[in-house]
């Protein structure tokens, strides 16, 4: 798949999600829209690994890398809302706190994964514009994880749960 890619992290994720159906992470259409959403989050994860692991040589190299969005998972957004840069509902604070599931696939679950993946693209452009600095989304999704990690393990830091969804795309 690497060799038919062609150091095309978009022609890559294309093969991933078309050979192997956990890959094929989409949401299903949401009204008002008519398209399904598509996320691809392990796609992501393994491409952005190889990048990491290679430091963008040999089977890490892609020239397409900054193609790729944040990986659309939990810990993610749960950082992003304690940082203040992703705002919950009173409603959504109390579901995630009472540690109810939310559907894959879900309204909620559909959202809370597509605003990350957003705020993750304006936090990128206000670092552009502030700092002159161009970074990918992989890079600071890595960041967040990180501090997600630590907070987690000092057991301090989240101002709300994180959203617990069942399925193969996690």
């Amino acid at each position: 798949m690497l060799e038919e890619a062609n150091h095309s992290a978009v022609r890559l994720i294309n093969l991933l999600v078309t050979t192997i159906p956990s890959f094929n992470d989409i949401s299903p259409p949401l009204p008002p829209h008519s398209k399904p959403l598509k996320f691809y989050k392990r796609a992501q994860i393994l491409i952005a690994d190889l990048w990491a692991c290679f430091c963008n040589t040999s089977y890490g190299y892609f020239t397409d890398i900054d193609k790729l969005s944040m990986f659309a998972d939990y810990r993610v957004p749960q950082i992003l809302h304690s940082l203040g840069c992703l705002r919950y509902s009173p409603s959504l604070i109390s579901i995630l706190n009472s540690g109810i599931p939310l559907e894959s696939g879900s309204r909620l679950e559909v959202e809370i994964r597509g605003c990350s993946i957003w705020c993750i693209e304006l936090l990128r452009k206000e670092i552009r514009r502030e700092w002159g600095r161009n970074v990918n989304a992989i890079i600071l999704d890595f960041w967040l994880w990180d501090e997600a990690q630590k907070l987690k393990k000092i057991g301090d830091g989240f101002n709300v749960s994180f959203h617990r969804t069942r399925g193969i795309f996690y």
